[in-house]
């Protein structure tokens, strides 16, 4: 039995130390600059879109980044467009910057929670 015990704790060890190895290098690897996710764009057009089709979401692409100002780690799309289900494009940013709810990315659901604009002037209709 305490054989059992030893093992078990060695395993549990290594996937600790294992598990630090991957945070070490994956902020390393975040440091050296963004990462290209192009496997998240479908996912996050279907998260950003309604099922009825009345709002339709695209993007480029997408990749994620470390954000030193705020230091957190940032998902940065491009070309991000939102249509009606018409086919009337509703928005259209060349670069956003979008954060989730962190509980409910731990859960497995994407809920947008912010958008950042990197810098494109807004305009609207002139007040009569």
């Amino acid at each position: 039995m305490r054989r059992w015990y030893r093992r078990l704790a060695r395993l549990l060890a290594g996937a600790v130390v294992l598990g630090m190895a991957l945070v070490v290098a994956g902020a390393w690897r975040l440091a050296a600059g963004p990462i290209a996710a192009p496997w998240l764009v479908p996912r996050l057009e279907r998260a950003l879109s309604r099922p009825d089709g009345s709002l339709v979401t695209h993007m480029a692409t997408s990749e994620i980044g470390w954000d030193t100002r705020e230091r957190d780690i940032d998902l940065v799309v491009r070309d991000l467009r939102v249509d009606a289900g018409t086919g009337e494009e509703l928005l259209h940013l060349p670069v956003a910057s979008l954060g989730f709810a962190a509980w409910d990315l731990l859960a497995g659901r994407l809920v947008l929670r912010e958008v950042d604009l990197a810098g494109p002037p807004l305009t609207g209709p002139a007040a009569p």
